[in-house]
């Protein structure tokens, strides 16, 4: 079967939604690939300062595991070994969703020992469950105080000596809100592009906003998009700038995308 050759996405007029803490790289990617690209966060990252997780990352021994289901909860590792000057022991399983996360702990020089081919908390769990014996294993956990209970309930179940340390939040950005609301009142978008369920949620406060398809991150983005009234027009099955611009330029391939209107460039 040839492959499809993708499509440029010259005149496509996209909102990436992701909040600023993710950097540009997205952004850049698609505007290679021709499209309009307005940066508009709609969640806003909260580092949470009572989490203890500096001290429990300080007491992982060989054969204990940090599992991360985010690039945020990476960098709040990644940041807790920096400001307490202390470094992650040898021989740690160090488990992540996807190549994002990893990204972000190998940069810092932290080795990354499992990453599932399926990259959500599901696919992550059952990595773990036929890798390792969990029960009895010390597991620690930091993630978004708004977590999913796939992994706790999954390792808890498992029977590991589990810590979860809700260490970030990720809050509505008022002023990303409004902004969309203003794109929107002026027809000059043709796709949202959502990372995670939190910024879905915060695109359905703006008026009009479900009436403009998405391309989202995973299936659990999803069906958060779907449940909130909005039409789903790709999901990338990675966390990646590559996986987004290929699940959008599909969505264009295959007639789903196209833009509305034909536009000079919005404002960044």
């Amino acid at each position: 079967m040839i492959p499809l050759a993708l499509p440029s996405l010259a005149g496509l007029r996209v909102a990436v939604t992701r909040a600023r803490e993710a950097g540009p790289a997205l952004t850049v990617a698609l505007r290679e690939r021709g499209a309009d690209v307005a940066e508009i966060p709609l969640t806003a990252i909260e580092r949470l300062p009572d989490a203890p997780l500096a001290p429990l990352l300080a007491r992982l021994t060989a054969g204990d595991v940090l599992v991360l289901t985010s690039a945020n909860g990476a960098r709040c590792v990644v940041d807790a070994l920096r400001d307490a000057r202390v470094s992650l022991a040898r021989e740690v399983v160090v488990a992540v969703v996807g190549s994002s996360t990893g990204d972000v702990l190998t940069a810092a020089g932290i080795p990354v020992t499992l990453t599932p081919t399926q990259h959500d908390a599901d696919g992550l769990v059952a990595l773990l469950a036929r890798t390792l014996v969990l029960a009895g294993r010390r597991v620690l956990f930091p993630c978004a105080e708004e977590a999913r209970p796939t992994v706790r309930d999954a390792l808890t179940q498992a029977g590991a000596q589990l810590q979860v340390v809700p260490c970030y939040a990720s809050r509505p950005a008022a002023h990303g809100i409004a902004q969309l609301e203003a794109l929107l009142r002026g027809d000059a978008i043709d796709l949202l592009i959502f990372a995670a369920p939190s910024a879905v949620r915060a695109a359905a406060c703006a008026t009009h906003a479900t009436t403009v398809p998405c391309v989202v991150i995973g299936p659990v983005t999803a069906r958060a998009a779907r449940e909130a009234g909005f039409t789903v027009a790709g999901i990338a099955d990675d966390a990646t700038p590559a996986a987004l611009v290929d699940a959008v330029a599909t969505a264009v391939a295959h007639g789903v995308l196209r833009s509305r209107a034909a536009s000079l460039p919005i404002s960044p």
